[in-house]
């Protein structure tokens, strides 16, 4: 079996997780193993594209929601077309930053675990979110989502995140950056529209959710299931800091909030659309760009590595 592990070179205790993963490896010598190392950001999207390229089997990431998307990207460059049978299997070590899709599908980051899933050939077909977004340039742009795409103060946050890259604790860097965004954010007023409803209005934040957490670890969307074949949205309208506060609890546990400015649904496609000033746009930690965009659900898309399942 041949297995790539696409390794973020930033994460935290990076010597210790790739000695302990080199350790481990050494139990499985049948194997065809190669570790790739990322350099600058989008490095894991050339580097996955090249594995998928090569026939890896398997493609691991190493790292955070951020590095699972790039992985995913790459795979979906290459095999977009294809099959899910026809594209390699996806797992994830989760050591990142955030690792909010693995809290989802109960991914631990205990590595001997990992290489005893992907040995005992256990894995589930998730779906994956597709987007068409604007770029800077004004031009359409399509990528695929394994996590949340994320409209309006949860793209700022990310901004303030990626500027943040220190070695403050992953939970105070988030809430931090949450914070600081809350008392600067403007709501912005957009229009969704999926198949059977409609909703418009001023945003705090509209999450398209394909896994329940955001944000390193907060239940935005608790009605999100990645084997359903649709997204789980949820719309906080004009939500303030103190509403924030008061409902932090009831996030962590990832449960609704009830509250007059919160609503879900669900949807298997929908746009987005600006009614005045555009809003930015984030999918798994990463910022991607403005509105509009169109998502659109691709059910059983991947054959994701978890644990409890044998082959």
């Amino acid at each position: 079996m041949r297995i790539a592990f696409i390794v973020n070179s930033s994460i935290q205790s990076r010597a210790r997780v790739i000695s302990s993963l080199e350790s481990a490896l050494r139990c499985y010598s049948h194997w065809e193993a190669d570790l790739f190392y990322t350099t600058v950001q989008r490095t894991a999207l050339t580097l996955s594209r090249k594995a998928t390229q090569q026939s890896y089997e398997v493609i691991v990431a190493v790292g955070g929601d951020g590095t699972l998307n790039e992985t995913l990207n790459g795979i979906m460059l290459v095999t977009a077309d294809r099959e899910r049978e026809d594209r390699p299997k996806l797992a994830v070590l989760p050591c990142g930053t955030s690792n909010d899709f693995a809290r989802t599908v109960r991914v631990g980051q205990d590595i001997r675990e990992c290489l005893e899933c992907i040995e005992k050939k256990g894995t589930a077909p998730l779906d994956i979110g597709k987007v068409v977004y604007t770029i800077e340039s004004g031009q359409p742009f399509t990528e695929y989502f394994m996590n949340i795409l994320d409209i309006g103060m949860g793209a700022e946050v990310v901004r303030k995140v990626e500027r943040s890259r220190n070695q403050l604790s992953p939970k105070f860097i988030y809430f931090n950056a949450i914070v600081q965004t809350f008392f600067r954010y403007r709501h912005k007023s957009v229009v969704i529209k999926a198949g059977d409803w409609e909703w418009q209005g001023p945003i705090m934040t509209v999450a398209i959710a394909n896994g329940k957490y955001f944000g390193n670890g907060l239940g935005i969307s608790p009605h999100a299931d990645p084997t359903s074949g649709t997204f789980a949205v949820t719309i906080l309208g004009k939500v303030g800091v103190i509403d924030y506060l008061r409902n932090l609890g009831t996030l962590k546990c990832c449960q609704k909030v009830s509250h007059p400015h919160v609503c879900y649904r669900s949807a298997t496609s929908l746009r987005v659309i600006p009614q005045t000033i555009s809003s930015p746009i984030e999918a798994d930690g990463e910022f991607l760009g403005q509105l509009p965009l169109e998502a659109t659900i691709v059910p059983q898309a991947i054959d994701f590595v978890v644990a409890g399942v044998e082959k």
